[in-house]
């Protein structure tokens, strides 16, 4: 009788673990496309984010040109008064 006690838990701990391997080929592949979406989701949320940062890019670009040109206005503007005095 042991020996059949045995190969029943043996048994059991086989279709115990083939339950397992039926939930993981349920499971394992809703995982994998909820973390495909997260990267898709990443992936938008990087190239906003690069397309933003090449627009400040920009925007400070020209406003390093506005500085500029400003600068020198100015710096024309007090050399005529500095000649008038």
């Amino acid at each position: 009788m042991k020996p059949e006690l045995e190969n029943l838990i043996k048994l059991q701990e086989v279709d115990l673990r083939i339950h397992e391997l039926e939930l993981s080929k349920v499971e394992l592949p809703e995982a994998v496309a909820k973390l495909e979406r997260e990267i898709e989701e990443a992936s938008r949320e990087a190239e906003k984010t690069t397309t933003r940062l090449e627009q400040v890019e920009k925007d400070k670009t020209d406003s390093d040109s506005k500085i500029v040109e400003e600068k020198a206005a100015l710096d024309k503007s007090q050399e005529r008064l500095n000649a008038i005095t």
